[in-house]
């Protein structure tokens, strides 16, 4: 039976955006760096094992909430951070670290799959409605958004759905759902397409969403979860769309 899909989501890393074994370290390290110099510009006698400090014991907190399938806000993360410091989150303060700890990677770019932004451009050409849905680190939505406006796919997606701003991470329904409720779209007519497994195969599933599994840069397929249909690469999306509604 072919499906009626009217509606297409995208997941972000390993999907459209990509990064080596390095990036996150090289992140850290910049991100403590310019978190490190902002609050010295304010007048607080700060060392960077103070930095390290509040890196270890917020990524503790993060972790935590994560495990959940939840998440922080922004403005959640930089008072956590700072009271890790043992650092009273002023406003000052809070405001101090936001462009250092949101935007470092302004600094240090993921890379464009080759074919992503064709690829999603020929989609919404076709008629469909474009979104994405996309988990978060400590870099937040706000940030990411500059860095797709870069690589050109500014105005292609109707909603833009990250997880610091929903609250809720991928696999849980709910970041689907409330993507779905912006868009006014039916989960049974609506497709996601993402590299994960869990967190995007069976998150959609669990929101009645139907899934295409990107497997170039996926970092485990271990089968347990079926998508709709498998593609090696997101240029070969079109087809795969074809193949599962004509």
């Amino acid at each position: 039976m072919k499906l009626k899909i009217d509606t297409i989501t995208f997941d972000l890393w390993n999907t459209l955006l990509i990064h080596d074994e390095a990036y996150d370290g090289e992140i850290r390290r910049i991100r403590s760096e310019d978190i490190l110099k902002a609050l010295t510009d304010i007048g607080l006698n700060v060392t960077e094992a103070d930095v390290e400090k509040g890196y270890r014991l917020s990524d503790e907190k993060l972790l935590e909430r994560w495990s959940g399938h939840l998440d922080m806000s922004l403005e959640e993360q930089l008072e956590d951070f700072l009271e890790c410091m043992d650092i009273g989150p002023s406003p000052e303060r809070i405001e101090s670290i936001k462009a250092p700890y949101a935007d470092t990677v302004m600094k240090l770019k993921p890379a464009l799959v080759d074919g992503a932004l064709d690829t999603v451009r020929g989609i919404k050409k076709k008629g469909y409605r474009v979104a994405l849905i996309s988990n978060t680190g400590r870099t937040p939505g706000r940030s990411m958004r500059k860095i797709l406006d870069d690589y050109g796919f500014s105005g292609l997606f109707e909603v833009t759905t990250f997880s610091d701003e929903a609250g809720f991470k991928k696999p849980h329904p709910e970041i689907f759902n409330r993507t779905l409720l912006r868009l006014n779209a039916r989960p049974d007519s609506t497709l996601h397409v993402g590299d994960h497994s869990f967190l995007d195969v069976l998150g959609a599933r669990n929101a009645g969403m139907r899934s295409v599994q990107v497997t170039r840069y996926a970092h485990e397929i271990d089968g347990q979860y079926k998508p709709d249909i498998s593609i090696e690469n997101i240029s070969c999306l079109s087809g795969a769309i074809d193949s599962l509604t004509r």
